[in-house]
């Protein structure tokens, strides 16, 4: 059996400073790439930090891929790595989702989940769903 290169990022997300965080994901992603990870994980709610809704809000969260989503997965084409990247997203039905979503080495948005239990007072209870590929 094969074995694969997981790097488990263990970052400082900042509570409601998306942007320093999306550069921070940028910044690691690149590392571990690298450093030859071929599967890259982020923790949960990197994008918008834990706690974020206290400082920001939630209206700023989008339906997912946003332009930022979909700029990373162009520039995962250079780097041959899958992510899994932790982010809030607002769903079809308009109910707000604590999401990971998984961008293949192709910049291919092929799957997410949305957290099932939730415990903040944000976000609603995701279920398991199929998703279709989608151009990040």
């Amino acid at each position: 059996m094969g074995k694969i290169k997981i790097a488990l990022l263990h970052l400082l997300p900042i509570a409601g400073d998306v942007e320093h965080n999306q550069k921070l994901i940028e910044q690691a992603i690149h590392i571990a790439s690298n450093n030859n990870a071929e599967w890259i994980i982020t923790p949960e709610l990197c994008v918008s930090g834990l706690q974020f809704n206290h400082k920001i809000g939630t209206g700023w969260i989008n339906k997912q891929p946003d332009a930022w989503m979909n700029n990373l997965g162009r520039k995962l084409k250079n780097l041959k790595s899958t992510v899994f990247l932790g982010c809030p997203e607002k769903g079809s039905d308009g109910e707000l989702y604590n999401s990971v979503f998984v961008i293949d080495k192709k910049g291919h948005l092929i799957g997410k989940q949305s957290k099932i239990s939730v415990i903040d007072d944000w976000s609603a209870s995701g279920s398991i769903r199929a998703n279709k590929n989608r151009q990040c």
